[in-house]
């Protein structure tokens, strides 16, 4: 009987080696970087923009609210702990000198009063008052690179 020699441990790492090779190309990390990037991008489109495609109402107030919330934190003024939806609408005006009281003030409404249905007008009209005075007090630029800021998306549910 002949004995057979189990192959050197060099030639299983290096068939080991030319499988993960062959696994993690180049072709694949981009694949994975593109679909990093952009499943970052529809997230931020979601929590910019996902109050515009809700279609009922209580969804649309809080979604309007997130999506205001989410543009102040990527600009640097994130609701603290602790801090009431009230408090944070003060502290975003006097440092950026947005209007953020009337979304803050249906989302309120929405939250604690029965039977409470805002209107699709309202709710644009109160974003739409949010972005004017967001846009007068941040240049172009800055609001650009807050939307690729990830800070948003880490402080996801901390509205």
């Amino acid at each position: 009987e002949e004995l057979v020699t189990p192959p050197p441990i060099s030639d299983i790492a290096d068939q080991n080696a030319a499988k993960w090779d062959a696994i993690i190309s180049h072709r694949f990390i981009t694949y994975v970087l593109l679909v990093c990037v952009v499943g970052f991008l529809l997230l931020k489109l979601f929590l910019r923009e996902g109050y515009r495609v809700c279609r009922l109402y209580p969804w649309m107030t809080r979604l309007g609210y997130i999506s205001a919330a989410s543009v102040l934190t990527d600009v640097g003024v994130g609701r603290h702990e602790g801090e009431t939806r009230r408090e944070y609408a003060n502290r975003a005006e006097a440092l950026l000198h947005t209007d953020l009281h009337g979304i803050v003030s249906l989302h309120e409404k929405l939250s604690y009063s029965r039977g409470f249905q805002p209107d699709t007008k309202e709710i644009t009209f109160a974003l739409d008052n949010f972005a004017k005075t967001l846009n007068k007090s941040q240049k172009p630029l800055r609001r650009f690179l807050a939307f690729l800021n990830p800070q948003s998306v880490t402080r996801w549910g901390k509205w």
